[in-house]
């Protein structure tokens, strides 16, 4: 990974368990676009 290699300082990086509701699946542009406000 380039970017952490040269910017470590920046990242916070941690393992945590997954829960059920860590998981969605998205099936259209349209789903992803209610959860996620970068593609409104």
């Amino acid at each position: 990974m380039v970017p952490f290699e040269y910017f470590a300082g920046e990242y916070k990086v941690s393992v945590r368990e997954c829960a059920m509701e860590d998981i969605v699946e998205i099936d259209t542009y349209n789903e992803l676009k209610q959860l996620d406000s970068v593609y409104r």
